[in-house]
């Protein structure tokens, strides 16, 4: 909620002090140090960053945990019910409105999209910008996945403004690879507790430490090609909305004109039928 606002920016603030080279993301090893260190957070384990999203394991010698994603979990909420949790605010949310505003459509042009998002600052991003090429290929490639537009609702979108803005926006896991449970569903359904302890968390440390491999190499945020839409949209074919009227006004008349011949026929049918003429007629319709 809002009112709690400034203790998650004070802690996005503090994950973003071990962030690594810029990725949004904070080695394991790191995070727990940070808890060992004094910090009285991080010190969620392993299976339970894992069910939630929050642990990136795409490089298994550098395990991460995603800042967005553990910002907006579920153990940074502090009060909830049966109905409802008070928790950390969307950062994504405030970008995606000013593009939603100026595009006033569920789709648009890759062009569009850049010219919009090369002026949209965010908390950590300054602008305006010039967006790498890389994020210009992945939303060309978007497009050519839809037929040359981009849905704002799709997952596929919203990896890309991850990718765009990796400290404010969450990266979307595939449906079924991650789901949100408090500490005590999460208890009830794997039988351990999800916070470690001074003992526990120098184990898994000295394991990360001894485990990772350190690489001159760019890290690269994951990127997958699996799409899913919250609101399906149909293809468009470039036809305007003046030429679909015509076309929708033309279907009109072509039925009225079949109508009016079967009419017809019927009518001639049953003149045939009372002894007035013999003759076949025939009709194109």
């Amino acid at each position: 909620g809002r009112w709690q606002d400034s203790e998650c920016i004070a802690l996005k603030q503090d994950l973003m002090q071990h962030e690594h080279r810029g990725t949004g993301r904070v080695l394991l090893k790191d995070f727990y140090g940070a808890a060992i260190n004094g910090s009285f957070q991080y010190t969620e384990s392993k299976e339970y960053l894992r069910q939630h999203g929050i642990l990136d394991e795409s490089n298994p010698s550098q395990p991460s945990v995603i800042i967005s994603n553990y910002i907006n979990g579920p153990s940074n909420c502090l009060a909830s019910s049966r109905y409802y949790s008070v928790c950390c605010i969307n950062e994504c949310e405030a970008l995606l409105q000013p593009l939603e505003r100026h595009i006033g459509a569920p789709d648009a042009l890759p062009s569009e999209i850049v010219e919009l998002v090369q002026r949209l600052p965010s908390a950590t991003v300054q602008a305006p910008r010039t967006l790498p090429n890389s994020l210009r290929q992945r939303l060309e490639e978007i497009a050519s996945h839809h037929g040359g537009r981009v849905p704002l609702h799709g997952r596929l979108f919203t990896q890309w403004m991850h990718h765009a803005y990796p400290r404010e926006c969450p990266y979307p896991h595939v449906s079924g690879t991650a789901s949100l449970l408090t500490s005590r569903e999460f208890q009830s359904a794997h039988g351990d507790q999800h916070v470690l302890g001074a003992q526990a968390l120098q184990v898994e440390l000295e394991a990360h430490s001894e485990s990772f491999e350190e690489s001159d190499e760019v890290s690269e945020v994951p990127w997958s090609m699996e799409e899913e839409l919250f609101v399906h949209v149909p293809m468009r074919h470039g036809a305007s909305g003046k030429s679909s009227s015509y076309l929708r006004c033309l279907m009109m008349v072509a039925v009225v004109v079949s109508m009016g011949l079967a009419s017809l026929r019927a009518s001639s049918s049953g003149k045939s039928a009372a002894g007035w003429t013999s003759k076949k007629e025939k009709y194109m319709v």
